[in-house]
């Protein structure tokens, strides 16, 4: 007796997850087009920054809001939002209730959108100063000065205190200057020591006791990509070389220059550009290659283009002289 009675709410039971499992299939099979529509605006509009951010924040906040209301409609299928707005639109108190309601949720979705970008550059505006001090002192004709800000954030998203240590290395500071391991634990390289022997500006730097030195992490940052860009003159505009010099910052001069070779041997292949050039090819270890499970020129690839195209913008402001309007660039490429 006890044997059937289980079996039938077993049945029961399993019948309603059935149920909301076809149900929930079938709002997934709903929403697909909404996905599939995020997914190429993503793709078109990542060379428009201020678009691309925008449309990245709003893209998420959908996701998260489309899967929200699945999951209350696998977990509450008898509650019904629709009809509930519409019987208390019905009134002219509810009607005003939903009207309002909806106006602060547009709001809401604006100012989170909002939110990031301004926590950023608050916790960048201290030390914008000490950038534009090196800058005058070091590299005052820089191009694009607010690309350097902007891969500072990239690097630490502006955390003094920043690390990133694992069995393979460790970052610290502002710009996560590194020493590398091998797999042994033997020291395969350290940018502190680097840095001291090659700029003389940083041979007071005492790093084994004060690695996240403000001053000296940020000056770092500029003394090595002005070096950088002076070395890559073999491409034809700012933005090339720029973008080269990142590369060069964030995964090592060779890679850039093993690309050169490599582009300028394969056909169609304009070796002066970085975008829509040097990043269009790879040597094959590095195309197999994988960091952190992702693929090793992929992300070599989008760092470069996540700091001049989705990060600097907000740092214009701090660099407005030396903006170029008729240069700056916003072409798709």
């Amino acid at each position: 007796m006890k044997i059937e009675i289980f079996k039938k709410k077993c049945g029961r039971l399993c019948n309603f997850f059935l149920k909301q499992t076809e149900n929930f299939a079938w709002e997934m099979l709903k929403i697909s087009p909404l996905l599939i529509v995020i997914g190429v605006a993503v793709f078109v509009f990542k060379q428009m920054p201020q678009l691309y951010s925008a449309l990245m924040t709003l893209s998420m906040l959908a996701i998260i809001l489309i899967v929200v209301n699945v999951a209350r409609q696998f977990l509450f299928p008898h509650i019904k939002l629709g009809a509930l707005i519409h019987k208390a639109s019905e009134s002219s108190i509810g009607a005003a209730i939903v009207f309002f309601g909806t106006v602060l949720f547009i709001m809401m979705i604006v100012f989170v959108s909002m939110a990031r970008a301004d926590t950023m550059t608050d916790r960048a505006r201290p030390h914008i100063p000490v950038l534009q001090e090196n800058y005058q002192k070091y590299w005052p004709d820089a191009p694009y000065k607010h690309y350097m800000p902007a891969q500072i954030e990239q690097e630490s998203l502006w955390k003094q205190f920043a690390q990133l240590k694992t069995s393979r290395e460790l970052g610290r500071g502002f710009s996560q200057m590194t020493i590398a391991y091998r797999a042994d634990g033997s020291v395969r390289f350290n940018k502190y020591v680097e840095a001291r022997q090659r700029f003389a500006e940083l041979r007071g730097w005492d790093w084994q006791n004060d690695a996240f030195n403000t001053e000296y992490n940020l000056l770092f940052v500029v003394l090595e990509d002005h070096r950088n860009f002076l070395t890559y003159r073999n491409f034809s505009d700012d933005m090339s070389r720029w973008a080269a010099t990142l590369v060069c910052y964030n995964a090592g001069c060779g890679t850039v220059n093993t690309r050169y070779s490599i582009c300028k041997t394969t056909p169609d292949c304009d070796s002066s550009k970085w975008f829509g050039g040097l990043d269009s090819v790879a040597s094959t270890g590095e195309k197999s290659a994988q960091i952190y499970g992702r693929n090793l020129a992929g992300e070599r690839n989008k760092y470069p283009r996540t700091v001049i195209y989705v990060r600097s913008p907000k740092y214009e402001e701090f660099f407005k002289e030396d903006i170029c309007s008729m240069c700056h660039p916003r072409r798709i490429i």
